[in-house]
């Protein structure tokens, strides 16, 4: 999976379409939601307005180097 990424963590602000992250790992990574991104919780889906200040979160997708 070259290119791709596993993020662990709880998310520490939403913003719009933007998430952010405290991973496992340490570093605080910022997650853009597009229109074909998948959110679920519990095996439901979820809009992005949704999602919580402290939710842990699983996140997989492309590495953006902006």
């Amino acid at each position: 999976m070259a290119g791709r990424l596993v993020l662990v963590g709880f998310v520490l602000d939403v913003n719009g379409n933007e998430i952010t992250v405290k991973s496992r790992e340490g570093p605080v990574v910022r997650v853009v939601v597009g229109p074909n991104t998948e959110l679920r919780r519990r095996r439901q889906r979820v809009q992005v307005r949704d999602v919580r200040e402290g939710d842990p979160i699983v996140a997989l997708g492309r590495i953006n180097q902006q």
